[in-house]
C-alpha cells in the first residue's frame, strides 16, 4: 500500500504528531518541491514546538508559490512561529 500525505495528516489528527512529522519528512525526500507537503511539514514542526525547524518549510512553501487558504495558513503559522 502506498502511503501519502493524507496518511500523515490522519496520524497528526489522531495525536500521533511525531510519527506524522517523520512520515512527512520521508515523503519530502522524494517530493522536495511539493509546496503543500512543505507547508504540512512546517505545521508538524510547530505542533512539536520545534519552531526553528518550521521556519524553513514555511518560507519555502510561501516563496515558491503556495496558494489560497494554504498560503494564508502558512503566513499565519510563520508569523506565529516568528512571534514565539
Amino acid at each position: 500500500m502506498d502511503r501519502n500525505i493524507n496518511d500523515a495528516i490522519t496520524l497528526r489528527a489522531g495525536g500521533r504528531i511525531e510519527e506524522s512529522n517523520q512520515f512527512l519528512l520521508e515523503l519530502l525526500k522524494n517530493k522536495i518541491g511539493d509546496l503543500y507537503l512543505n507547508y504540512q511539514a512546517a505545521w508538524s514542526f510547530d505542533l512539536l514546538e520545534r519552531e526553528s525547524e518550521a521556519v524553513y518549510y514555511y518560507e519555502k512553501s510561501i516563496k515558491n508559490g503556495l496558494e489560497g487558504a494554504d498560503l494564508e495558513g502558512a503566513y499565519i503559522g510563520l508569523g506565529s512561529t516568528y512571534r514565539t
